[in-house]
């Protein structure tokens, strides 16, 4: 098996992955579980990797190009984007912007113990406090799941709002389980 791509996104791994073996080149993700478990090291474990045979790095190096050249791209005439409440144009597209506050949020409360503990020369009380709100933040996995689940945002007019599902998910398997069997039928 030869490497034919590395990447750090565990979904472009996986999306390039289907895409060779769509076109009958056995294609495997290396490191997929490792890499999962303690991402915080994905450098140091040097990301995904996508192994092909030997016999099929060539033809895998030229789905790569197509990949990465955006010839397989979609177009935007398939793509089912939500529509937006306030100019009602299908431009809706996830919005990022509360990962990002989470991400900062968390490191400021990891971080402000000891930088307050530092700057105050009493080290229990501020300690004590914050790094409470910090591991009590952490702790709530619900909370931040709302925070950051469902968010989207206009490429137009650039409002944003929370679209929740309107149909439970095991329900949405069913009719997809429904309509593959009817369709193959």
């Amino acid at each position: 098996m030869r490497c034919v791509e590395r990447t750090f996104e565990y979904m472009d791994g996986l999306v390039f992955v289907c895409l060779l073996r769509s076109r009958q080149i056995d294609a495997q993700l290396f490191d997929e579980n490792i890499v999962r478990q303690n991402w915080f090291h994905i450098l140091v474990y040097g990301g995904f990797r996508v192994m092909v045979p030997a016999h099929d790095l060539q033809a895998a190096g030229e789905v790569l190009v197509e990949f990465r050249s955006g010839v397989l791209r979609c177009d935007d005439d398939e793509m089912d984007r939500p529509t937006c409440p306030a100019c009602h144009a299908q431009s809706g597209e996830f919005d990022h912007r509360q990962r990002r506050w989470v991400f900062l949020a968390g490191i400021v409360l990891w971080l402000a113990p000891g930088l307050v503990a530092e700057f105050l020369r009493d080290p229990l009380i501020p300690f004590f406090f914050l790094s409470s709100a910090f591991w009590l933040a952490m702790s709530m996995p619900w909370l931040l799941r709302f925070i950051v689940h469902n968010r989207l945002r206009c490429a137009e007019c650039a409002h944003a709002w929370r679209d929740l599902p309107r149909v439970p998910f095991g329900r949405q398997q069913r009719d997809a389980e429904e309509a593959l069997t009817v369709q193959g039928a």
